[in-house]
């Protein structure tokens, strides 16, 4: 097995990816010790078989020569990571650690792009007969067209698993509906040496949202990445062209982890308590360096242009506010206190009288508009501002702000104004479904420091109203139904006042815990509004559906459920050999109506 690599870049990329002018040295120096090596074993009494000589890269591989039967395992292909890895940051991989993927001979395609952190991935692709000697083919290749010193911080490495060529394709018109930006390569035919990874593809736009091919990105972003512009040109010039969209397992590591990405993002089997906490810190800190000179947020940033947007909603910079505090409650930052403080600062700048002259309401104002939920919002950030420090130099200024959310709610607990005219006091037409939560949120943050029934009563009178009658002719919605346990301000508020309101409590427990049983016609009642549990007319089929649980509980050996379930329902679980379980049995049953029944 050759190992190009070993011998042309002995260093770490940790520090430095060494020039092409040291190695185009190092490989004379080599070249004139193989003579000297040669002529003396021309020379000896004994002649060794010399080994045959060493060619760089596999030039006639290309992707319709990948073989999806061949794919390499996630196990395997994390190895490879490793091993790549690891000959990056500290300049030698465990080949042992391969084991029997030193003797993959498969025809690949791997991908290694390196980032110093600031400027655009560097991207390398590597062919070989087996995924080691495509390895090193890309490692060759990243040596020989750098220049200078590159500080590698991140390495991402794709291994083709599988191509499919699309035919024929007008450069003119977009690619059909089933190509994915986030999920495909995309390569050209063979003599172009042109293919690119779908984050290439996502990060200068070289297929656009509508699935065109942009040959003017491409020229751009050759300029930065050694593509042939020549070949992108005649591309662009061409009446058709034959394209392969290709998929690739695909690996992230910082020198230190390797982790699994889809769609160029961190695969997450299972949900990890760090790994939540962690997503939560780096939100934090993006949110800590984006606070403007003026106490601003940048609101949106693209990178591909290094633009910002010039929008700005302060609903939105409040709520970042109380997310930033969230995060300092944990952490203790004192950086991120400061920032947060500075965006407090600005926030206080939207504060204005509102009403006839009535010092005693005050408005966030933006725009020439007061809403609903920015009083709401701004409430719950100072709220929580004022819990974690101590600091009670706004309790005036949150009691003023939900003075007026007080005076736009009628004796039936509506908020009858979502917006105003800050200047002519007149109210929009305009109805928010979140504002309500966001302001019911903020009087019960607010009476959980001052302890004032007033804000209280309101929240429970707002509730109440919100439940009964805004909500009040939607079905009760089942928890077949929901798409995720109960989240928002609504739902927030609504736990809150839950606490002192017994019928509120029972509402929520509803939602948490459901009932034991519910059954629904889903093919009259998609939606799951109608639970029939208790229709003495569905007893027949419940009772069907019923054994039908036992039997599956007895055969998959779930012995703890079904001995209670037996108990409750008095069925006796039982082996079958087929069951209306399975979709291709589902004729066979006395009953084939889509029918669900859900055990808790």
């Amino acid at each position: 097995m050759r190992r190009r690599i070993s011998s042309q870049i002995p260093g770490s990329y940790t520090n430095r990816i060494i020039s092409a002018n040291y190695h185009a040295l190092l490989a004379l120096l080599l070249l004139f010790g193989m003579v000297i090596v040669s002529s003396s074993c021309a020379r000896s009494d004994v002649q060794e078989e010399s080994s045959p000589p060493v060619v760089h890269g596999e030039t006639d591989i290309w992707f319709d020569d990948i073989n999806a039967d061949q794919m390499l395992s996630p196990v395997a292909g994390e190895l490879i990571a490793r091993y790549v890895t690891n000959r990056i940051f500290e300049g030698a991989g465990d080949e042992e650690a391969l084991g029997t993927l030193l003797d993959d001979k498969a025809l690949r395609i791997v991908f290694i792009s390196l980032s110093d952190g600031n400027s655009t991935s560097k991207v390398f692709m590597g062919r070989g007969k087996g995924v080691i000697e495509a390895v090193e083919d890309a490692l060759f290749e990243l040596d020989a067209l750098q220049q200078g010193a590159f500080l590698v911080k991140h390495v991402k490495i794709d291994i083709v698993q599988s191509a499919y060529n699309t035919s024929v394709a007008d450069p003119r018109v977009s690619l059909d509906e089933t190509y994915e930006r986030d999920l495909f390569g995309l390569a050209f035919d063979h003599q172009t040496g042109l293919a690119y990874l779908p984050g290439e593809i996502l990060g200068h736009t070289l297929i656009d949202s509508d699935r065109h091919l942009r040959f003017d990105n491409m020229a751009d972003y050759a300029a930065i990445s050694q593509k042939p512009v020549d070949e992108i040109q005649n591309l662009s010039s061409a009446s058709d062209l034959d394209i392969t969209r290709f998929s690739s397992i695909s690996y992230y590591s910082d020198g230190e982890e390797i982790i699994g990405l889809y769609r160029n993002h961190r695969f997450f089997g299972q949900l990890d308590p760090k790994d939540l906490l962690s997503a939560a810190i780096s939100g934090a800190n993006y949110l800590k360096e984006s606070v403007g000179p003026d106490g601003k947020f940048v609101y949106s940033y693209f990178p591909k242009s290094d633009t910002e947007k010039d929008d700005y909603n302060i609903l939105r910079h409040a709520g970042t506010i109380y997310a930033m505090l969230e995060v300092y409650e944990y952490t203790q930052d004192p950086e991120l206190l400061v920032s947060i403080e500075h965006a407090i600062e600005y926030l206080l700048t939207t504060a204005q009288t509102c009403g006839d002259g009535n010092e005693a309401a005050t408005c966030i104002v933006e725009e020439g508009e007061s809403k609903l939920g920015g009083n709401g919002l701004t409430i719950v950030a100072l709220a929580k501002y004022t819990e974690l420090t101590g600091n009670e130099e706004y309790y005036p200024l949150m009691t003023s702000l939900a003075n007026w959310i007080l005076s736009v709610q009628n004796d039936a607990g509506e908020f009858t104004v979502h917006k105003l005219d800050h200047e002519t006091g007149v109210a929009a037409d305009f109805t928010s479904d979140y504002y309500p939560g966001e302001a019911l949120l903020a009087l019960m943050r607010l009476y959980a420091l001052d302890g004032d029934p007033t804000w209280l009563e309101a929240a429970d009178k707002g509730a109440e109203w919100l439940i009964t009658v805004r909500d009040g002719e939607a079905p009760d919605y089942p928890f077949s139904t929901l798409p995720s346990p109960p989240a928002g301000y609504t739902w927030n508020a609504m736990k809150e006042a839950a606490q002192t309101d017994p019928e509120l409590q029972e509402r929520v427990d509803l939602f948490l815990h459901r009932v034991p049983q519910e059954l629904y016609n889903v093919r009259e009642d998609p939606d799951g509004y109608d639970n029939l549990i208790d229709d003495p007319n569905h007893q027949e089929i419940l009772d069907e559906l019923r054994q039908m649980l036992a039997n599956e509980m007895y055969m998959t050996d779930d012995d703890d459920n079904l001995s209670e379930f037996e108990s409750l329902y008095g069925v006796t679980g039982e082996e079958i050999v087929t069951g209306c379980m399975d979709p291709q049995n589902e004729l066979l049953c006395s009953h084939n109506q889509k029918l669900n029944l859900y055990w808790f």
